[in-house]
């Protein structure tokens, strides 16, 4: 594995983490794109992702105002799945849901 998959989860339930990532859900990007959408420098975004690149959930190709950002969905999910700190926080989720309705 090589990495903190608690960390992994942290990054794809921070705010604007998981936005930047749900721009990738229909395919590769333009990393000016992303962070146009995210309202931040590129620089910044790559800084997001970093830790996600790092351990090949994210996948940055290019240069300049040609790099492109794309996402390996299917690590996310093999992530996701195996996770506890997820499902802990869906179970969280839907007990503070049916207290509120």
């Amino acid at each position: 594995m090589g990495y903190d998959p608690e960390k992994i989860i942290s990054c794809m339930f921070d705010p604007v983490t998981s936005g930047i990532i749900a721009g990738l859900e229909g395919g590769p990007r333009e990393l000016s794109d992303l962070a146009g959408e995210a309202g931040m420098a590129q620089e910044d975004v790559l800084e997001r992702l970093s830790y996600l690149m790092l351990h090949g959930f994210i996948s940055r190709s290019g240069e300049g105002d040609r790099t492109t950002i794309s996402a390996d969905g299917e690590k996310f999910a093999a992530a996701v799945e195996g996770s506890d700190s997820f499902d802990g926080a869906v179970d969280g989720l839907a007990t503070m849901d049916s207290y509120l309705n």
